[in-house]
């Protein structure tokens, strides 16, 4: 507020008038109607949103207690699985193929770039994605991108040549 007042000019006659101060801010995206990206909507029975999502259609049937446990965090709509954040937004959860699409466009992408793993998870899970081993798959593509270490490793430059 301090610096809302900062900015207002007020002339002298209307130094006892009283401002009315709304709070703003953007509807969700499901809210504002915005089409989320869509991905592969098919889930195998490998996939790792398998059994949550299984659970989460049909709550009372045979689930093992790790499944139930699990599932506490997620919530399904319209088909997909979303995770829920610290902050209660939702991120999109990801199969494998998803992941390397996005793994790929963060990293090398147009705005891309060529980011440690840390950085590459902390700007998927900023765009709203997740998936259990976010971290682990992220370090391990930029360990294995080329365009990452071109240049760096030199023979004349490092004295070895």
């Amino acid at each position: 507020m301090a610096q809302l007042a900062y900015g207002v000019q007020i002339s002298e006659g209307l130094s006892e008038e009283l401002f009315k101060v709304e709070k703003r801010s953007l509807p969700s995206v499901f809210e504002r109607g915005m089409p989320m990206e869509v991905m592969t909507l098919t889930v195998t029975p490998d996939d790792w949103r398998h059994d949550i999502m299984e659970y989460l259609k049909c709550p009372s049937g045979p689930h093992c207690r790790q499944v139930r446990q699990r599932a506490i965090s997620y919530v399904l709509r319209d088909e997909e699985l979303f995770r829920i954040g610290s902050d209660d937004l939702l991120m999109k959860c990801l199969g494998k193929i998803d992941q390397m699409v996005v793994m790929t466009e963060v990293h090398e992408g147009i705005c891309g770039a060529h980011q440690a793993g840390i950085k590459m998870r902390w700007l998927l899970r900023r765009h709203g994605y997740y998936w259990p081993t976010i971290l682990k798959d992220c370090i391990d593509y930029a360990k294995g991108c080329e365009g990452c270490c071109r240049g760096f490793f030199l023979p004349a430059a490092n004295g070895l040549g």
